[in-house]
């Protein structure tokens, strides 16, 4: 439970903490299992509902309010010290899922690269960027099916020697898992051995 209270005191005051009914570092592989036609990560963890984090992802995000960085590398770094004490794991790389440039044309940051990059220099573990990625349309207005197609011929392998042999892929916010799994999905075609996703937030129940 410790990690649960440093999460909480991060971004909520005592009487919101009352309001915390959720579980977090629960494996939700099984529920992705139902949505995706096949899984590529090894697991998935996710550290919140996304109501409860909304204000403070959409002020980041979309007005760029910059100090929820460390906050939010926090939970992260909380997250994958809990992992890797029950997990221990060699050769790990971090990683974000990559932005297109013409986003910095509405939010003049990558929002996941700047909170990996905290998070690399808290954790010690290198971080790295091995995708160039294509322009493609927001995966929370496509269907099921329409996001799994969109992601197709999404992400193009940078000339790296060797991918290292364990990944933490990083996101904010995760719906169908569409996008993680086939980020993972090229990771492991291109000899990655591991995948572990690790999202702030879900919009969806992941209690059921």
């Amino acid at each position: 439970m410790k990690f649960l209270e440093e999460f909480l005191s991060i971004f909520f005051d005592k009487n919101e903490q009352k309001n915390f009914k959720y579980s977090w570092l629960i494996s939700k592989k099984e529920h992705y299992q139902k949505e995706l036609e096949k899984i590529y990560f090894d697991d998935i963890f996710v550290a919140a509902e996304y109501e409860i984090l909304r204000p403070k992802i959409e002020s980041y995000k979309y007005r760029s309010e910059v100090r929820h960085v460390k906050d939010f590398a926090s939970i992260f770094d909380l997250m994958i010290d809990d992992f890797i004490v029950k997990n221990p794991q060699e050769n790990i790389r971090l990683t974000p899922i990559p932005m297109h440039w013409s986003r910095y044309l509405t939010r003049w940051f990558d929002h996941m690269s700047k909170i990996v990059k905290v998070l690399s220099k808290r954790s010690w573990i290198p971080c790295f960027q091995p995708f160039w990625v294509s322009f493609s349309r927001k995966q929370s207005r496509l269907s099921i099916e329409k996001r799994r197609k969109n992601r197709k011929n999404v992400y193009r392998l940078k000339k790296w020697k060797k991918l290292p042999e364990t990944v933490f892929l990083f996101d904010d916010i995760v719906s169908t898992g569409t996008t993680v799994n086939h980020y993972a999905q090229l990771l492991k075609n291109n000899w990655t051995k591991k995948v572990y996703v690790f999202i702030l937030a879900s919009n969806q129940d992941l209690k059921n």
